[in-house]
């Protein structure tokens, strides 16, 4: 399945960063985790443009958007550059969704930013000290020699590890198109290493207690079968936020590929509560 939007680009805070943007109505904005990009997305973001305004935007670091050697990656950091974002797009007040590690950036936003945030949707979201697991523990020690060395061969083993989680021709397309960004050189592969070793579960400890203060609308949805962020986690989210719903789905981490259609309605529902 092709992307949602063609990419596009801005200048936010010095830096080029990537974005998809397509449809019209209450603006939406979708953050990926890792080792994803924007193009997470296609399916959900083709399916919400008929009604939503949506902008999916490759994180720094990640997808098309800018790799600098020396500027923060963190999730803190990316919280601090997606508000930008939105005023560079026109935005005043969004809608949030995130995903993985874009669950941190938006709970971040929520907190930190509850002017920018209409209402929250955190999809198989990193939480409290939920992260990083053991898989990227082990990837922040291992990637960086043969990375660097054969980062084509090594992201190439990578993918092939990741295969029984992304399922579906459409799904490792757009998982791959992701990856290419790392794997062509060296730098990309640095790019990785630096996203990688930027995984601090501070950032999401710091915000707990203030999840509590969240007075938007929210709705967190997850994989039962997710063998990253395991569904317990699920609750324990949704309790922490007042007023918040969950709804649990057949499908794994990856929620917005396994089940695109579904995570593309239950968003729309928290979009109509927000109206």
């Amino acid at each position: 399945m092709p992307p949602f939007a063609p990419a596009e680009r801005a200048a936010v805070a010095g830096l080029d960063i990537a974005f998809r943007r397509a449809g019209s109505g209450p603006p939406l904005l979708l953050l990926h985790g890792i080792p994803t990009s924007s193009r997470l997305w296609d399916a959900v973001g083709a399916d919400l443009a008929g009604d939503l305004d949506v902008v999916a935007p490759d994180l720094l670091g990640y997808g098309e958007s800018a790799k600098p050697p020396d500027r923060d990656v963190s999730m803190a950091a990316q919280a601090e550059l997606m508000p930008k974002l939105l005023d560079a797009l026109g935005v005043e007040r969004s809608i949030v969704v995130g995903h993985d590690l874009g669950g941190a950036v938006a709970q971040r936003i929520a907190v930190d930013a509850p002017e920018r945030v209409a209402g929250l949707v955190l999809i198989d979201s990193v939480s409290f000290d939920s992260w990083p697991i053991l898989r990227m523990r082990m990837l922040r020690t291992l990637a960086p020699p043969f990375a660097r060395r054969w980062p084509r061969r090594w992201f190439a083993w990578f993918a092939l590890t990741m295969r029984p989680y992304v399922r579906g021709g459409d799904a490792r397309e757009a998982f791959s198109a992701g990856l290419a960004a790392w794997s062509a050189d060296t730098a990309g592969a640095e790019a990785f290493v630096r996203n990688a070793r930027a995984m601090d579960p501070r950032i999401t400890e710091e915000v707990a207690p203030r999840l509590a203060e969240i007075g938007v609308p929210a709705h967190v949805v997850w994989g039962r079968k997710d063998p990253f962020q395991k569904v317990r986690w699920a609750a324990r989210l949704r309790d922490a936020i007042p007023g918040a719903t969950l709804t649990v789905l057949d499908g794994g981490h990856f929620l917005p590929w396994d089940a695109p259609a579904e995570v593309a309605r239950e968003i729309r529902a928290l979009a109509a509560r927000c109206a």
